[in-house]
């Protein structure tokens, strides 16, 4: 209310010496305007008459966020403040106070506020992700995240049009969403660096979407050079450290486009290393229930897969071979009136030989763990029907 605004300077150091409780404010100019040019919202223009006359220092004597943060930066000689836009009203006071004291202000840039998928502001309380939970919890790497929240009100200048399209601030771009998603993935820290522009800053709202942060992360495991990944694999599964590096990187070619967190390897490629695998169960429900031919595949499959040799177990030969298995099925059980859907063929087949429904091509796969390995396997499964 400003009541204590006209008092004389004199008065109110008498009063203050007495022992008096008060505050120190700032005198806002009641007329005019205040501009700033604002590195992400452009020139903004501030109304004096509806400033109040903030407090700086409280009856305690301690400082208010507002006098101790310009203090504070002009110390430490800060040339640029980069905030979310909330701020963006408390500026035209900090602008102020710069001025009286003689100071040149930094530059300010106000970042868009966060949303959810919904548009929702992202509330510390609800739908939020700590970095140690998504880093811990949820398994992301930390150049992941770094990609990740770089992008929540930037993006680079080379792929603008891409960062409108996977982030929802513009319309949509021509291109490929999956190519548009790769333009804006930074392999290092160091790439990072030498992309950032404040220039590539939004003013629109930046959607926090987890599905996108598990794209990159896929991406920057691809991206890791051979001995690193690698390196994952034989500390992650136990029976692959005393593997060659050559078949640990042929597993890889095959799986690794796929993996999309580190903590999943052992998903993808325990199955090539280790001889007692975990058959899920989960996914042995999905591939055998409901599907009566499900034994009689296996059966199938022994017999057809038995018939090649060493010499002849590629992916090539295998692929033709389960072409047929069908057609092989029905004609050695003609009770079942017509040969069975392709599912739930390769469903139990692939449950069967690798314990898992997820992975890579199935003749691929197959090839690569061997002939005998594969064998052995779907023999264990099929003896399981007859107990």
């Amino acid at each position: 209310d400003r009541r204590c605004r006209s008092v004389p300077t004199g008065e109110a150091a008498s009063r203050m010496a007495q022992g008096e409780p008060h505050t120190i404010r700032l005198r806002s100019p009641l007329e005019g305007a205040t501009q700033l040019d604002d590195l992400v919202k452009g020139r903004v223009t501030f109304s004096n008459s509806v400033m109040d006359d903030q407090i700086l220092l409280k009856t305690d004597g301690f400082p208010t966020y507002h006098l101790a943060s310009v203090v504070d930066d002009h110390d430490m000689g800060i040339t640029h403040v980069i905030r979310g836009e909330e701020w963006l009203s408390s500026t035209p006071k900090h602008l102020h106070l710069y001025r009286s004291f003689g100071w040149a202000p930094p530059q300010f840039a106000h970042l868009p506020l966060l949303l959810n998928t919904d548009g929702t502001k992202v509330s510390k309380r609800t739908n939020d992700a700590s970095v140690a939970s998504l880093l811990d919890d949820r398994g992301f790497s930390p150049s992941a995240v770094l990609n990740f929240v770089a992008l929540l009100g930037w993006s680079p200048a080379r792929s603008q049009a891409a960062a409108d399209q996977v982030l929802g601030t513009g319309e949509p771009a021509d291109d490929d969403s999956g190519e548009a998603k790769r333009k804006l993935i930074f392999p290092s820290t160091q790439s990072l660096i030498d992309n950032f522009d404040l220039a590539g800053s939004t003013s629109k709202g930046a959607v926090v979407d987890l599905d996108f942060l598990h794209f990159i992360n896929g991406e920057h495991i691809r991206g890791m050079d051979s001995s690193t990944i690698i390196g994952h694999v034989r500390e992650m599964v136990p029976a692959a450290q005393s593997v060659d590096d050559a078949h640990i990187r042929a597993v890889l070619d095959l799986v690794q486009r796929r993996i999309f967190r580190l903590r999943d390897i052992p998903d993808y490629v325990a199955q090539f290393f280790e001889r007692d695998i975990a058959w899920d169960e989960a996914d042995r429900e999905r591939a055998l229930t409901g599907n009566p031919v499900a034994h009689l595949v296996l059966e199938a499959a022994e017999v057809e897969l038995g018939s090649l040799g060493e010499s002849d177990w590629a992916a090539p030969k295998i692929k033709k071979l389960l072409s047929r298995l069908p057609k092989v099925v029905l004609a050695s059980n003609p009770a079942i009136g017509k040969a069975p859907k392709a599912a739930n063929v390769m469903l139990p087949l692939r449950w069967a030989s690798t314990g898992s429904l997820k992975g890579a091509e199935l003749p691929e796969t197959l090839a690569l763990l061997g002939r005998e390995t594969v064998l052995d396997r779907i023999e264990r499964k099929r003896n399981a029907f007859d107990k």
